[in-house]
């Protein structure tokens, strides 16, 4: 009897892939799924389970269906500071927006304003009278 339950098939060529990953650029192009089930003497099935892990756990992998596994592009990491200065900056652009919110609503209500006010009475028209033909 062993020590316990055998650990899955793929974890072992999962682990070996993953190390192997960690030392290639983004976005390169593993080999083929059959190359590398002969690579590491195993089936197909235990390659792809191996890949897909890697992929959809550890975010180490990107495909596309009927595409080869590449190795991702590492998330863009920004500093807690750089981060924390990115969201002051936000909030400082959004008091600018309800500042420039209020003076557009102040300007539309003086514009109706001006729209709906009389004519001023007493001056001249501005309008040239019709000249007849003779």
């Amino acid at each position: 009897m062993g020590d316990g339950p055998t650990p899955p098939a793929y974890l072992g060529v999962m682990n070996e892939l993953r190390a192997r990953i960690n030392t290639m650029p983004p976005e390169t192009a593993l080999p083929a799924i059959t190359k590398l089930a002969a690579e590491y003497g195993t089936s197909y099935g235990i390659v792809r389970r191996a890949l897909e892990k890697l992929r959809d756990s550890e975010g180490l992998l990107t495909s596309q269906q009927g595409q080869r596994f590449y190795t991702a592009t590492p998330p863009l990491e920004l500093e807690h500071d750089t981060l924390g200065e990115i969201m002051q900056r936000f909030d400082e652009i959004c008091a600018e927006l309800r500042t420039l919110e209020g003076r557009i609503a102040q300007l539309e209500t003086d514009r109706r304003a001006r729209a709906d006010a009389p004519a001023p009475t007493g001056l001249r028209s501005r309008r040239r009278p019709q000249q007849t033909s003779p």
